[in-house]
């Protein structure tokens, strides 16, 4: 029988607290005359169970401070600088509870349960949302877990550990689960279900950032790669603030005049080129020398050759056939996301536009109307110019936002607008003429970038928290450093063990998914470096799991919608390696090989009721190689529980890849299970992303 708990009533959190947060988050201060305690440490919190319980915050040098919680009294004396910290004894599973802080003032916390506590980070797939997420409708409505809790950092960077961070608890219901991490909210849900005990998600994550901000200062000292880096960064900082004045005094001149500066050159980037000169929107200009992409996606990998690294103006134009009930009707033009920005006409008639007057353009669906005067039976025109600065271009977005209809619907089915148009390049940007941002002097350490920036100003407000363990899903960042990320995740893992003092702390990986135009042969990939090298971490890293993803991403989007399944893989990891369960929780993972007349036998690990090629059929997506190291497609076997692999074209073979590409779209190898195997190498030969 599951365990009884009281459900929460959701309470107004008290203004006083609150207050006195932000008074000290605000304006500083080096003499704290009231107790105070970090944003972390509120309403609704769930803390970790059966471990001692650090609550900490800061008071007046020398004040008495007493903790209260259940029956536990304890208290403590504020050092010379105002920090103190108290360990409350481990408690089971339950609440709620109410906490006093009492000082020179009376803090209290109220709807405190005592459960299971994750921290959940990473870049935007870790930060992707529940409602941005499948099945958004059915997964919020059906969210009534009230002893679900998440609490989310703000986004912050900082050149200095804070003590603090924005952030607070919600309580898991239809009403909030929307803006929860899509993959925290999935594996703890999961967690919940199977342990029956509240869950604790602590969310700090930040879409695009690299491993590095997130690794503590003392980690990357350790690391004579890094290391450098760290030292350039004091010295940049010394260096300010002994010329403070008249730094700040020339970032502030060059601010101002960087505006305009920008905006003449987006403005150019808008006006130039042929295109608009030649009048291609028009639907008499012939498109038979136009290049075909197809759409959505990324265009340096759904169009052809010419577009693969390309940041300029291009033009996209396909035709569409208007049903006879539509003529003289307003229509719905929408093209879903478009990156960076876009000019669109209909017949050669501008219909809409979305520059870069509008803040983070690659982030707005575009949706436009075409008038009724320019709506007849028959074919017509759509015709976008699109400007990409830097990254991924084109039309982006997801095929399900990109139809032409009706206002209001209801006559039709809408024409999807999906599938095969035609571009061509304008022109290419020349990135030695952007204008470059002047640097804010006193933000050295604290840019997108910055070693330990993320860190300093998202996990060090966190420590020392209570956990079980984290969850991790990043790497997409460092996919063009992914032979050094073999050594810098590990490094970053030790350093978060290190800060919390739990040498053992779980940690679980997510592997990064398949993403990207899918190859038609054996070729170098970083991404596929960057899953080995996660890969890598958890055959030499202690205490870590990996939960394989490479079935359930999106060759059109980087952010695959499937995080259910992501959170489900991860908690049969932690279910099974950190609450004892007996199951099976990861697929296949390569072992050893044994080369035998012409063929190489592998062995595997987590091979579960046995190996299965997904779907029926022969295996797919190995490659083999002799010593001239040149891969080709493999045909491969099942025998047993090993897997025999060889190719005539390959006589005397030494080694063996699987999944080794950005999208192995026909990788099919998991365990009877349904789990995927891992993508893997044999060898270990210099990669495309190897430190040179």
């Amino acid at each position: 029988m599951g365990m009884k708990y009281t459900y929460p009533r959701v309470k107004k959190l008290k203004t006083l607290p609150l207050l006195i947060a932000f008074v000290f988050l605000v304006f500083g201060s080096s003499a704290w005359a009231e107790v105070w305690l970090p944003s972390v440490l509120s309403d609704h919190m769930v803390l970790q169970r059966d471990e001692p319980v650090p609550v900490w915050g800061r008071a007046a040098p020398g004040e008495t401070v007493t903790v209260s919680i259940d029956e536990q009294r304890t208290t403590t004396t504020a050092d010379q600088a105002g920090r103190w910290r108290v360990d409350l004894s481990a408690m089971s599973a339950g609440g709620p509870f109410t906490m006093t802080v009492v000082g020179s003032n009376t803090l209290t916390l109220e709807d405190i349960y005592i459960g299971e506590v994750w921290l959940c980070s990473g870049q935007s797939n870790m930060q992707w949302t529940v409602s941005n997420s499948g099945n958004p409708k059915e997964e919020i409505g059906s969210a009534d877990w009230p002893l679900i809790r998440m609490y989310t950092a703000k986004r912050t960077r900082a050149a200095e550990p804070k003590d603090d961070v924005v952030g607070s608890w919600q309580v898991c219901s239809p009403q909030t689960v929307g803006g929860f991490s899509a993959v925290g909210y999935f594996f703890g849900r999961d967690l919940h279900r199977e342990l029956d005990v509240p869950i604790g998600l602590v969310h700090s994550s930040w879409g695009g950032s690299r491993a590095e901000p997130w690794t503590p200062r003392e980690s990357l000292l350790s690391h004579p790669r890094y290391k450098p880096g760290v030292e350039k960064l004091d010295a940049t900082l010394a260096a300010y603030l002994a010329d403070k004045d008249a730094l700040d005094a020339q970032f502030a001149k060059d601010a101002q005049a960087f505006p305009p500066t920008l905006a003449a050159f987006h403005r150019r980037i808008e006006d130039d080129g042929d295109g608009l000169a030649q009048l291609w929107q028009s639907p008499n200009h012939a498109t038979d020398n136009w290049g075909v992409a197809q759409v959505p996606g990324p265009w340096e990998s759904n169009a052809g050759e010419d577009m693969a690294g390309f940041d300029g103006v291009a033009w996209f134009r396909r035709s569409v056939t208007i049903p006879d009930d539509w003529a003289g009707l307003d229509l719905q033009l929408n093209l879903g996301q478009i990156d960076d920005t876009d000019l669109t006409f209909f017949d050669g008639q501008q219909v809409g536009r979305t520059g870069f007057d509008v803040s983070s353009p690659h982030t707005v669906l575009r949706t436009y109307t075409v008038p009724s005067s320019l709506v007849t039976p028959g074919e017509h025109s759509i015709s976008v110019r699109i400007v990409d600065l830097r990254g991924a271009g084109g039309l982006v977005g997801s095929p399900q936002f990109m139809t032409l209809a009706p206002f209001g619907g209801g006559i039709t089915q809408p024409i999807p607008l999906a599938g095969q148009w035609k571009y061509r390049i304008d022109f290419a940007i020349d990135h030695s003429e952007y204008p470059v941002a002047p640097q804010d002097p006193a933000q050295a350490g604290a840019k997108f970038t910055s070693p330990m920036a993320m860190y300093n100003g998202m996990l060090h407000p966190l420590v020392p928290y209570g956990l079980r363990g984290a969850i991790w899903y990043q790497g997409e960042s460092n996919a063009g450093q992914a032979e050094a990320y073999r050594e810098l995740l590990p490094l970053m893992i030790q350093g978060w063990r290190d800060v919390w003092g739990k040498p053992s702390m779980p940690f679980g990986i997510v592997q990064l998914a398949n993403f990207l135009k899918p190859a038609d042969e054996p070729c170098d990939s970083a991404w596929a470096e960057l899953r080995d090298a996660q890969l890598h971490t958890l055959k030499t890293t202690a205490h870590t799991g990996l939960a394989v993803a490479i079935d359930i991403g999106e060759a059109s989007d980087i952010h695959p919608k499937n995080k259910q399944e992501v959170g489900r893989r991860l908690s049969l990891w932690a279910l099974s390696q950190v609450y004892g369960q007996d199951l099976v929780w990861s697929g296949p993972l390569n072992k050893s090989m044994q080369i035998e007349g012409g063929k190489i036998s592998l062995r595997f690990d987590h091979v579960g009721g046995g190996l299965l090629a997904r779907g029926g059929g022969a295996l797919q997506s190995f490659s083999i190689a002799g010593e001239d190291r040149k891969f080709v497609w493999a045909q491969a076997e099942i025998v047993g529980d090993e897997i025999v692999v060889w190719s005539n074209q390959v006589t005397s073979p030494v080694a063996v890849r699987y999944g080794w590409a950005n999208n192995p779209d026909k990788a099919n190898l998991t365990n009877q299970e349904g789990l995927p195997a891992s993508p893997f190498r044999t060898d270990d030969w210099p990669g495309i992303t190897a430190v040179k």
